[in-house]
């Protein structure tokens, strides 16, 4: 068993290092920024890391740490729409006196892809899910998520311009 705060102040350097080599994937963040998620990954590694996997622990915390570092740009690329929070409203489903319900019949006429819409931006006590998550959920492929999810965007563009300023 590794010692944790050994096995992090030795391979401090590794964790930097890493951080500045794949610092393109995700610009917006800071190389501190970097640098902590690279430190999950170390962590991780330290966590899951087995003698008997015939493979030093450079190397098992060299992919750990890349991932963690590469992966963060998921988080930081998530495509966030600007709907109006009804669950904040004290009635949350009507807004501005319109049914919700009755507002996504008129935009969608299959039940699975209403589904798919309120999972997507949390309507009427769903979970807002990413499109990964909901193609995981469906069973259907991502593609498909996003074509549902186009199609809604331009319709409720088209049919109801007073509500297109919430969906980018």
């Amino acid at each position: 068993m590794l010692d944790p705060i050994a096995a992090l102040i030795k391979y401090d350097p590794l964790v930097h290092k890493l951080a500045y080599r794949f610092s393109w994937v995700a610009p917006q963040l800071s190389h501190e920024d970097l640098v902590q998620e690279g430190r999950i990954g170390l962590l991780k590694a330290i966590e899951t890391y087995n003698p008997s996997y015939k493979t030093s622990f450079m190397t098992w915390a060299y992919y750990k740490i890349m991932g963690e570092i590469t992966g963060c740009k998921r988080f930081n690329r998530k495509v966030t729409y600007n709907l109006p929070m009804w669950h904040d409203d004290p009635d949350p489903f009507y807004l501005d006196g319109v049914d919700i319900e009755t507002l996504l019949d008129s935009f969608i006429k299959n039940n699975r892809s209403k589904e798919i819409v309120k999972y997507r931006f949390g309507l009427l006590g769903y979970p807002e899910l990413t499109r990964s998550q909901i193609a995981e959920k469906f069973r259907v492929p991502i593609t498909k998520v996003d074509s549902i999810l186009y199609q809604f965007k331009r319709s409720v563009k088209s049919r109801r311009p007073d509500l297109a300023r919430f969906i980018k």
